[in-house]
């Protein structure tokens, strides 16, 4: 089984970010080959910390212009589908445990599954060091199938995936916001075996700042989108829809306090 990390960079990434994101992908118990997707064009600054990890950087794909996550992704995937047969995410201002890729590993190896992502330590991209909460998800395949019409059953940053079983589905879309979550279901539509691990591997920077990219009409507006795509994969139960994409709705047009107080409440009981 040959595995590999792949994250993408964008120009709107801060430097200190970068920075500590690729220090955790290149201080891990098990060292993989890291494929970087450059998301076109990006500030020297940016560059100039890309040159740190140069001679670590397995391969850098390039992209002339920026195409955005989902697209960007599926162009690294491309240069890895005949080399490898996992790959690992990462995000490029998020903080890698450790021992994540080991462990990832060793999770692949005992359930053979197609996408098995992992619980996650939220802390605040404004205090730093502060702990916001935990990002969980559902560890049982048949909760992670369920769950899939009102909540995304991975988290993206710390998920890992059959390489062979993505590109079997058309790989990412540009669902904006949601390319990651649609994957999954198409996925899951097509019979892949799923798994998430209790461990909390990775350390994702959010805050108010993160959380405002979910607030309002324009990012109501593509959720209603995706939900339309998700309806016409024709899952089962996907009736939940009519009942989990109203209260969706409604939430994202909150005052941004009471929105915020919401989506965290909503966190601990799913």
């Amino acid at each position: 089984m040959k595995v590999c990390a792949l994250g993408s960079l964008y120009y709107g990434e801060h430097p200190p970010n970068l920075r500590t994101a690729l220090e955790s992908v290149f201080n891990q118990s098990l060292e993989i080959p890291v494929v970087l997707v450059v998301d076109g064009p990006i500030t020297p600054m940016l560059r100039t910390v890309l040159k740190e990890f140069i001679n670590q950087i397995y391969k850098i794909v390039e992209l002339p212009e920026n195409v955005g996550l989902g697209p960007a992704l599926n162009e690294g995937i491309k240069k890895l589908e005949n080399e490898f047969d996992y790959l690992i995410r990462f995000d490029t201002d998020d903080i890698n445990e450790p021992t994540r890729f080991e462990v990832l590993a060793r999770g692949i190896e005992l359930t053979r599954a197609d996408i098995i992502s992992s619980n996650m330590i939220e802390f605040s991209d404004e205090k730093p060091g502060k702990t916001i909460g935990l990002r969980a998800v559902p560890n049982k395949s048949e909760a992670i199938v369920r769950s899939v019409h009102y909540r995304n059953p991975f988290n993206h940053p710390a998920v890992a995936f059959r390489i062979s079983s993505a590109l079997s589905v058309g790989g990412y879309e540009d669902v904006r916001f949601f390319e990651d979550w649609y994957l999954w279901a198409k996925m899951i539509k097509a019979g892949a075996r799923v798994s998430n691990l209790n461990n909390p591997l990775v350390r994702f920077r959010g805050g108010k700042t993160a959380l405002s990219r979910r607030h309002g009409w324009a990012y109501a507006k593509y959720e209603l989108s995706f939900f339309l795509l998700l309806y016409k994969l024709g899952l089962p139960g996907r009736g939940a829809i009519f009942f989990v994409l109203p209260a969706r709705l409604l939430t994202r047009l909150f005052p941004a306090r009471i929105f915020r107080w919401v989506y965290y409440m909503a966190r601990r009981f799913t």
